[in-house]
């Protein structure tokens, strides 16, 4: 994804959040994005990290601020391979406000 050939959408209940860092915001963006073709974003830690421009373990925590605030929800599960996946849901009514329709965790 190049990062001037998109735009987001952030809710105002994101946006005006004082308990985010600005940057948990543009993620948040960013995975309303990622989420639009799924229903969930499945990008890693890594790739969150150099869209956002942050850290991997910065995501961790942008994240776990997000899932606690109850915007997104983390689902893992182990495939039959035996590897690790990640699927990070929209929280249902920020999926209506998002302006896009996808699966509703």
């Amino acid at each position: 994804m190049e990062k001037n050939d998109y735009f987001t959408i952030t809710p105002n209940i994101v946006r005006n959040n004082k308990k985010l860092p600005e940057k948990a915001k543009y993620l948040f963006s960013d995975l309303v994005l990622l989420s639009k073709e799924k229903g969930y974003c499945w990008a890693n830690n890594s790739a969150l990290a150099k869209i956002t421009e942050v850290t991997p373990r910065t995501i961790t925590r942008y994240l776990s601020k997000l899932k606690a605030e109850g915007y997104i929800t983390i689902k893992t599960f182990i495939d039959e391979k035996k590897h690790q996946h990640r699927h990070i849901f929209i929280s249902g009514e920020l999926v209506k406000v998002s302006g896009f329709s996808a699966k509703i965790e």
